[in-house]
């Protein structure tokens, strides 16, 4: 039997060093990343100040000086209707449009009675919003948008109803 010695050419190709692949790490780049990049959800933020506390405290200063200023004055946004109370006596309702579908508000009204109430109490620059639980962000929103446009500038959001959610053990 003949025996051969490896060629000198195979000698080389394993001495020689492989140059790497670079065309997946390119289709990477170029391919996936940007795939991926338009199917990504981008949020938008917005800071809202609201202040959660539910009680009213009173200013520091004596009570012969806020004797005009109402102890309180409320917006109530409900299913069906606004309710203003100043003091918790004088109410004022909005009614609201919930033939449709979607309740539909009178801002419009709304705006007009806030106006009103601040004339009459121009001292009181807080109120406190009071929501449904069916009552949508977009409705509580601009709500709050309207009592801070007619200078009611320390608005405190307090919910109606607290509910509870009962575990089972």
């Amino acid at each position: 039997m003949a025996s051969f010695s490896p060629s000198d050419q195979r000698n080389l190709k394993s001495k020689k060093q492989k140059e790497p692949n670079v065309i997946p790490i390119m289709n990477l780049f170029l391919v996936l990343i940007p795939a991926l990049m338009t199917m990504m959800v981008s949020v938008h933020l917005a800071m809202i100040g609201i202040n959660y506390s539910s009680s009213a405290k009173g200013s520091k200063g004596g009570e012969d000086e806020n004797k005009d200023v109402p102890k309180s004055t409320q917006l109530r946004i409900l299913d069906t209707r606004f309710e203003i109370l100043v003091d918790g006596e004088n109410t004022i309702v909005i009614k609201a449009d919930s033939t449709a579908a979607v309740v539909v508000y009178d801002f419009f009204e709304l705006d007009k009675k806030l106006k009103e109430v601040k004339a009459a109490h121009e001292d009181q620059n807080t109120i406190f919003v009071m929501t449904d639980k069916n009552v949508l962000f977009d409705t509580l929103m601009r709500s709050i948008d309207s009592c801070k446009l007619n200078n009611f500038t320390n608005v405190k959001y307090v919910s109606l109803r607290k509910s509870y959610i009962r575990s089972s053990s």
